[in-house]
């Protein structure tokens, strides 16, 4: 019952993932996240949650040389827009991650990568940032919400 209400959304899906959109949709998207990185950081700043955010990389291990080579396109495509990476194996993968299993032959280490040990805790300490400066949470039912050219409403 809900499909005919879905399919035109669906429709409009589907061909933005079409092959002559993907490198405007890739560009987009890496922009997107290099603003959201700097505005997070400034809000993490203002907060006082910056110690909260881990700032030590991130590797992806791989279990075979296949699944290594398999995977250098997306590498390629990552540092076409400025996403800094080094491919890693032996000590130097070991030294990043000391106690691996020997089962993993190659890494890449993304030293830029970001995470936050408990996103709970972000989540409620940003939350009282945003209190102490007016901020108030409403329940309210959302009857539609309407595309305008200032916005959604």
């Amino acid at each position: 019952a809900y499909l005919p209400k879905l399919l035109p959304w669906l429709i409009r899906f589907w061909r933005a993932g079409a092959a002559k959109h993907y490198e405007t949709s890739l560009a987009t998207q890496a922009g997107m996240m290099k603003l959201a990185e700097a505005e997070w950081m400034g809000l993490l700043d203002r907060s006082g949650t910056r110690p909260m955010l881990r700032e030590d990389g991130s590797l992806e291990f791989y279990e075979s040389e296949a699944e290594f080579r398999a995977s250098l396109p997306g590498w390629a495509e990552r540092q076409r827009f400025g996403i800094g990476f080094r491919h890693v194996e032996g000590q130097e993968m070991a030294a990043l991650q000391p106690g691996l299993s020997p089962r993993f032959v190659k890494g890449t280490f993304v030293p830029g990568w970001k995470t936050v040990a408990d996103p709970k805790l972000l989540g409620k300490a940003v939350w009282a940032y945003a209190e102490r400066l007016g901020a108030r949470f409403e329940h309210a039912r959302v009857e539609r919400v309407v595309s305008g050219a200032n916005g959604a409403t």
